[in-house]
């Protein structure tokens, strides 16, 4: 693959040429362009950032998988067990006990609801098939992590939500 007389110029003056990947400037995944590179026995300089980058990439998928496997079913466990007692002392209070109560009601519902699989999360194959973190869940652990909101917490549950999802900056939670 010939470099152009520009890149030529460049690495004559620097030592070296940044360009666009000439096979798909589009490519997203820099492994590929490593990789395609090797094939074609066109010399590489990986810099540090490059490694760096591989490591977060790496880091990431791990916590995910963490997250996933170990703290999902805990967490929601917790927050359920907290929601439940936060209502039973809603129920049983009066004057400023209950309305704290119900904000920590609401705030643990709010957790609870977007912990709550989305349909497209949901795997309807076979079990094989539901092993990418996409449609991580079966139909009966959709059944599991269902939430009803109860109503004296709804209009904060429904409005939290729509402000996390928005990613407009810091605001006055509902709760």
């Amino acid at each position: 693959m010939p470099l152009s007389s520009e890149a030529l110029e460049f690495i004559q003056r620097n030592g070296f040429a940044v360009m666009d990947y000439p096979l798909n400037p589009a490519e997203e995944y820099i492994s590929r362009v490593y990789g395609d590179l090797r094939h074609l026995e066109i010399p590489l300089f990986i810099t540090v950032d490059s490694l760096l980058h591989f490591y977060q990439i790496q880091f990431d998928e791990t916590l995910r998988s963490i997250e996933d496997g170990e703290f999902f079913d805990s967490i929601c466990e917790i927050s359920q067990t907290l929601f439940e007692g936060f209502v039973a002392l809603y129920e049983s209070s009066s004057g400023m006990v209950k309305e704290g109560a119900r904000r920590n009601a609401a705030f643990f519902a709010i957790a609870l609801y977007l912990l709550e699989p989305e349909p497209e999360q949901v795997c309807s194959g076979k079990p094989f098939e539901c092993n990418n973190w996409e449609t991580h869940f079966t139909g009966n652990e959709q059944a599991e992590f269902s939430f009803e909101v109860p109503l004296f917490v709804k209009d904060d549950v429904d409005d939290e939500p729509s402000l996390i999802y928005v990613h407009g900056g810091f605001s006055l939670s509902p709760v």
